[in-house]
């Protein structure tokens, strides 16, 4: 699982939401994250959450909700081979 961090590089950040916009058109519906958590309307629960991204990235009191958009695409690439 991706590290915690108050602020993430511009780097990461660029690469993540670069690896979303290539592949919104291929999102699952829905996705299990884990057995308490579940992503429904995947695709576009990825556009607002990268829209989120985007625009609060340099804010720290984003930090945790930044790691959850990483946690998906993990899953994702894990469970769908995104």
């Amino acid at each position: 699982m991706v590290e915690y961090k108050k602020l993430y590089p511009e780097e990461e950040i660029r690469d993540l939401l670069q690896w979303f916009k290539e592949r919104y058109d291929r999102l699952p519906e829905s996705i299990a994250l884990d057995e308490a958590t579940r992503v429904v309307g995947m695709p576009d629960s990825a556009r607002s959450l990268c829209e989120m991204v985007e625009t609060n990235w340099e804010n720290p009191t984003f930090g945790a909700s930044i790691r959850h958009v990483f946690w998906l695409r993990e899953r994702l690439i894990e469970d769908y081979g995104l």
